[in-house]
């Protein structure tokens, strides 16, 4: 016999006692960890970060010269929570960032690229 049907015999003989026997099974039910003990507890939910102070879109139509000063009276971690409440950055890696004229850089050509986006399909302005 070759060791493939060694193995397969030997299972099989295995498995029938398992069911035959109870406490066999109990004791390699409790050996593989499928004990009927405490339950798990459920997955922490990941952490959100706080929504931003304001909406940099909404600055952007009013008067998009006011956006760089009122970036500028944020701190970093504000700034973080805009730009991950907005989308900003979907490889996550201005949350990293530590310097703060980066991070108002990236909001404001984000903003910038986002209130220009699809311009092209527009009627041009009459001359």
């Amino acid at each position: 016999m070759n060791t493939q049907k060694t193995l397969k015999a030997l299972f099989h003989e295995f498995l029938a006692e398992i069911d035959r026997n109870e406490e066999l099974r109990a004791r390699v039910e409790d050996i593989l960890g499928h004990s009927k003990g405490p339950a798990a507890a459920p997955p922490k939910q990941p952490s959100r970060r706080k929504p931003g102070r304001f909406d940099p879109m909404a600055v952007y139509r009013d008067r998009s010269a006011n956006l760089a000063g009122r970036l500028d009276e944020l701190d970093v971690e504000e700034l973080k929570d805009i730009i991950a409440e907005h989308g900003m950055d979907r490889t996550k890696l201005a949350m990293k960032w530590k310097d703060k004229t980066r991070l108002v850089e990236l909001i404001i050509s984000t903003v910038e690229n986002r209130a220009q986006k699809g311009d092209v399909f527009r009627a041009p302005a009459e001359q």
